[in-house]
């Protein structure tokens, strides 16, 4: 009951808020305009990120309601690296930023995986695999931004890797973990309709970070525990189609 709670919560709240959102960016200025090098023809709302996410909020509150165990570290651990990747997409939507200034709140982001304890062993070094790490989820994180480009694509993608990580972090014992990566799915589910053409509201860079910052955290956090071959190669599966892409 709680899995579907937030799933459902997030997927309802998402519908109904993102027209408000879609005001909100003509009213603050979070505006996509047309570009040389851009397909849309006019300006198009940038707070598809920010509403996403707070609606995944709404959806694992309804589930900790239902189930005062979902409140784990390591869903503490996807949300709050999730929230620093959100700000910083937000202000890059706004006022633009500077690559080594975004490379290093991306890294901020993944530090709070790297510092929470829930990283599991793959067999190299700590020095070695915290930067690896990094590299590889920046990566992803940019990745997910290039998917960014066409309506549909990322919130379409992301929604059905949370769903399956979702299920697999429940089979695993990570209650809390599943219940957030749920009401993510959730919250990409009811964005999508109005993602599509012609798309009234995008991700932003706000959405695509967070995306992909919580689908790299999401495949590190499946490695964690019990279940992990089925983890990896899960993960493997699910996030090979961005790789490819950015490839």
């Amino acid at each position: 009951m709680a899995f579907a709670a937030a799933f459902l919560v997030s997927l309802v709240l998402a519908f109904a808020l993102t027209p408000f959102a879609d005001r909100l960016a003509w009213a603050t200025g979070f505006l996509d305009r047309p570009a040389a090098r851009k397909l849309h023809t006019s300006a198009t709302a940038l707070l598809g990120g920010p509403v996403v996410f707070v609606c995944a909020l709404g959806g694992w509150g309804a589930a900790r309601l239902l189930a005062p165990a979902t409140f784990e570290r390591d869903a503490i651990t996807l949300l709050s690296g999730a929230f620093i990747a959100l700000g910083l997409g937000l202000w890059d939507d706004r006022f633009g930023m500077q690559p080594a200034v975004k490379l290093l709140g991306q890294s901020a982001a993944i530090g709070t995986l790297l510092t929470s304890g829930e990283v599991p062993n793959f067999g190299i070094p700590p020095e070695i695999a915290g930067p690896v790490l990094i590299v590889l989820l920046v990566g992803l994180m940019n990745a997910a931004n290039f998917l960014d480009n066409m309506n549909g694509m990322l919130a379409g993608l992301a929604g059905i890797a949370l769903l399956a990580f979702g299920v697999h972090s429940a089979s695993r014992g990570a209650y809390g973990t599943a219940a957030a990566q749920l009401a993510l799915a959730g919250g990409c589910a009811g964005f999508l309709p109005w993602n599509f053409p012609r798309a009234r509201i995008f991700l932003g860079d706000a959405g695509s970070l967070f995306l992909g910052y919580s689908l790299g955290a999401s495949a590190v956090l499946a490695c964690h525990g019990p279940s992990t071959g089925w983890g990896r190669l899960g993960a493997g599966l699910v996030l090979g189609y961005p790789a490819f892409d950015i490839v």
